[in-house]
């Protein structure tokens, strides 16, 4: 998450904090705020903001049709439009951006060779 967390300063925050580079929050559960995200049409660019207060910290967003949407906030230097223009192009067929979907498939590779 980026700053759509309790402190505003979630893992994208501040990995992009320390490095000085942009960073977007992706996550596939919800976390902090309030959405309709469960009401969303499940139609890629679908979304519908996540608030807390009055304050948009970022949306619920579908990036493959037919697949439920992820939670896409600001991480560092860079705005909430790019950030959501940046997690649909980087989506192929997947619920998750590609970057992150392999990171997370590789990671878990990783482990399950560990395991045995």
């Amino acid at each position: 998450h980026g700053i759509n967390h309790p402190s505003k300063f979630g893992e994208a925050t501040h990995i992009g904090f320390a490095l000085d580079i942009p960073s977007i929050g992706v996550a596939k559960n919800p976390f902090y705020g309030i959405s309709d995200y469960k009401k969303i049409n499940r139609k890629k660019g679908e979304k519908t903001p996540i608030k807390k207060n009055k304050q948009t910290l970022g949306y619920a967003i579908v990036v493959t049709d037919n697949c439920k949407p992820v939670f896409t906030s600001v991480g560092y230097n860079v705005n909430l439009s790019t950030a959501l223009k940046v997690v649909l192009r980087s989506s192929i067929d997947h619920r998750q951006p590609e970057p992150l979907f392999l990171a997370d498939h590789y990671s878990r590779a990783k482990l399950k060779i560990k395991k045995v």
